[in-house]
């Protein structure tokens, strides 16, 4: 089992929640309607900084695929997934860089 599967795992955790929505609903108004979301402008952009209280950089998969829209423009005309995660930081990679003098 590699840390992609291991994470994966823990996806099942997660609480579901089902939500009916009209057609061109955008995932921004529908994480407002079932979380505390907050939101920070970044380039004229909304982009959720914490969800029910718990700050950090968030994505999201839609329909298991990562999504690279903002969650403004993530527009829903059919029934779908999504799985709303929170990055957390791992270390995968230490460097000591040592400089040469020359």
């Amino acid at each position: 089992m590699n840390n992609k599967d291991i994470a994966r795992s823990l996806d099942i955790l997660a609480p579901i929640k089902t939500v009916e929505v009209k057609k061109r609903a955008n995932l921004l108004d529908i994480l407002k309607d079932v979380a505390i979301i907050e939101t920070k402008k970044l380039r004229g952009k909304d982009h959720v900084i914490s969800t029910n209280g718990d700050e950090g950089f968030f994505i999201y998969e839609l329909d298991g695929q990562f999504y690279d829209q903002t969650v403004q423009n993530c527009i829903f005309r059919k029934d779908a997934t999504v799985v709303w995660k929170k990055l957390e930081p791992v270390a995968k990679l230490r460097l000591k860089i040592k400089v040469r003098d020359e």
